[in-house]
């Protein structure tokens, strides 16, 4: 199956690569294995998992606790230039067509990015059925029967994991996450402020990303004391863009905006729009969400939410790394800030008009 990752990612699975091969010399005569390692030190040592993870990553901790950690170190036998890369092990369980989505690559690489900062290893695996292997797992741009599926295997193999970009109310599962139904609610909310009263929406439904942000449009027209034209929201499992472009042009009272589930179906709206004759924002406003590059680029600059996916990859290590330092804890959940970038595609009331 061939991957195909930026230059960025490429960069770090290349340094990791190399860093895995000088491990597996360096752990050549070493009976314990990666977990054994761990458990033995904490238990030799008395101190927590965490402070020998950042001892072996070569942070800094208290001289008592390094002491104690070296001690133990040598009474097991075990190298001190052994890295953390070879204590733990993270497995990014991810949907074959990720890279199809310019967030997923972000996602990657905030990974690798904090990884690399803890000493930790992380690798690539695409079925969680052949793989028991690795003390976590972050689980990246599956679908919701997917994630489920993978959820149950993990939780029967007691073994942590963390969703990304998806917000539970399960008690019992972590996740890193923006908050994408209550952005969606902003985008609508702002197209709404703007004049707007009939906004269409092209949204998938078998994702929990899709259904929040159809929730989130639902909100925003509730609030407004607007009703939900079905007329207005089309399904893409059942109709393309362009045909959902098209059909919505015809209707006796046609859309006036449209809030579109990502900035390349935005751009893409905007394009027909323009073909067709309309005025953006004047006819016809268009909104994206998670702001990529060119959204600022493109004729008119795009509105869109901004949300920064390499963060949300370097806060689900942190939460992989806690829950496997305290099998205690139940679970972890972080969300990370989204930011209503207004651009020209939507603004019928410029400042100066208010």
């Amino acid at each position: 199956m061939t991957l195909i990752v930026s230059n960025t990612i490429y960069k770090f699975m290349m340094e990791w690569y190399a860093r895995s091969i000088r491990m597996h010399e360096m752990m050549k005569g070493i009976k314990h294995t990666k977990e054994e390692a761990v458990e033995d030190i904490v238990g030799a040592s008395g101190v927590s998992r965490s402070t020998v993870f950042r001892y072996l990553a070569g942070k800094s901790i208290r001289p008592a606790s390094r002491e104690a950690i070296a001690a133990a170190l040598r009474t097991l036998s075990i190298p001190e230039t052994q890295p953390l890369s070879a204590a733990i092990d993270i497995v990014v369980s991810v949907s074959p067509i990720f890279n199809r989505f310019r967030g997923y690559a972000e996602v990657l690489e905030g990974v690798l990015h904090r990884s690399g900062e803890v000493g930790a290893r992380v690798r690539m695996n695409w079925d969680p059925r052949s793989d028991r292997t690795g003390c976590g797992t972050i689980i990246l741009g599956k679908n919701h029967a997917e994630e489920d599926e993978e959820s149950a295997i993990l939780k029967a193999q007691r073994r942590p994991f963390v969703l990304i970009n998806r917000v539970i109310d399960d008690p019992a599962l972590s996740w890193a996450s923006a908050d994408t139904r209550n952005a969606a609610r902003e985008l609508a909310d702002h197209l709404l402020e703007q004049g707007c009263s009939r906004i269409a929406l092209w949204v998938e439904t078998t994702g929990r990303v899709g259904r929040d942000k159809y929730s989130g449009y639902c909100d925003a027209l509730q609030a407004a004391k607007l009703p939900v034209d079905p007329k207005l929201v089309f399904n893409m499992e059942k109709i393309g863009l362009e045909e959902a472009f098209n059909t919505a042009r015809t209707l006796e009272a046609p859309p006036d905006a449209w809030l579109c589930m990502d900035d390349e179906s935005a751009i893409l709206v905007m394009r027909m729009a323009l073909k067709a004759g309309l005025r953006i924002p004047e006819d016809l406003a268009v909104a994206g969400m998670n702001d990529i590059e060119s959204a600022g680029h493109v004729t008119p600059s795009l509105t869109s939410i901004h949300i920064p996916f390499r963060e949300m990859g370097m806060a689900a290590v942190d939460i992989l790394i806690s829950l496997i330092d305290k099998p205690l804890f139940r679970s972890h959940k972080i969300l990370v800030e989204h930011r209503l970038v207004i651009r020209d595609s939507t603004q019928r009331k410029r400042q100066d008009d208010r």
